[in-house]
């Protein structure tokens, strides 16, 4: 009898204990330019398969956030001084696309029906505005494991990044498990970069407009997998001199607000504009 209540006892407090232990995880990224003159924070907010980032400049709150909802494969753009937001999922992704393809085929149908002359000045401007607003060929990053180093405390793979013969980046880079709540991040961080590197394929052949708002690397996403770990520290280089620095600082698992992950009451919804309807 005893021995059945003992049992139902420890397991009730191990049921107990395993409800009410925090899940969501908060982090922080510390980033400084080569110059030293700025710094940048980014806090990391994770709830489920859910990833809110807000960015601070000099210690001030940026005016964007951006949040993942790995669910439903959607990104929100908060904009907090216009209050407002923009919603990418791959509906959206490819209804810009298509839109993109559409403007361009006017383009040239407007080219084929005019004179000779006015022809002529309209490539002119056709290949200055474009040419300039063309994504340009990007190597694919190749990644080198060149050793081990300790970092805080944390004990890390060390790896180099190359495009081409040239040096871009540094990672210092740690086991999941090393990282308290290691699990959560992983599992929405690596959801995400796939999303993002879907985007990132989507408009791989786009104008730039499209293609600045991604990575200035071909498979920059696929070294998360390649990585498999947390980057506590990342040193981005170039013509080899230090352009910037990214520092893991702190990490805390608590309980995070869902709230948190839906645009703030009041912000009303937009659409991406292209530069073709300005």
């Amino acid at each position: 009898m005893f021995k059945n209540f003992f049992f139902i006892l420890s397991l009730s407090f191990f049921l107990f204990i395993s409800c009410c232990s925090f899940a969501d995880v908060i982090f922080e990224w510390d980033f400084k330019g080569g110059d030293a003159q700025s710094s940048d924070k980014t806090d990391v907010s994770i709830k489920g398969n859910n990833l809110r980032m807000d960015f601070y400049h000099n210690g001030n709150k940026s005016g964007n956030s951006m949040i993942f909802l790995g669910d439903r494969e959607e990104l929100i753009f908060l904009n907090h001084t216009g209050k407002s937001y923009f919603v990418m999922n791959k509906e959206s992704m490819n209804s810009m696309a298509g839109n993109i393809n559409q403007a361009m085929s006017k383009m040239k149908d407007a080219l084929k029906n005019a004179p000779p002359e006015q022809r002529a000045m309209m490539e002119r401007m056709m290949k200055g505005r474009l040419g300039a607003m063309q994504t340009p060929h990007i190597e694919e990053p190749v990644l080198k494991k060149v050793g081990f180093e300790k970092i805080d405390g944390y004990k890390c793979t060390k790896y180099e990044t190359y495009r081409g013969d040239e040096m871009v980046r540094l990672h210092y880079v740690t086991r999941w498990k090393n990282i308290d709540g290691g699990s959560e991040i992983s599992s929405v961080m690596l959801g995400m970069g796939d999303f993002m590197d879907e985007w990132r394929k989507t408009f791989a052949n786009r104008p730039k407009f499209i293609g600045s708002s991604m990575p200035s690397e071909k498979g920059i996403f696929k070294q998360l997998r390649k990585l498999d770990g947390f980057p506590v520290k990342t040193v981005n280089f170039f013509n080899g001199a230090i352009v910037g620095e990214t520092t893991f600082s702190s990490v805390v698992k608590t309980n995070v607000d869902p709230l948190l992950f839906d645009p703030p009451e009041g912000y009303k919804k937009r659409d991406m504009k292209m530069p073709f309807n300005r």
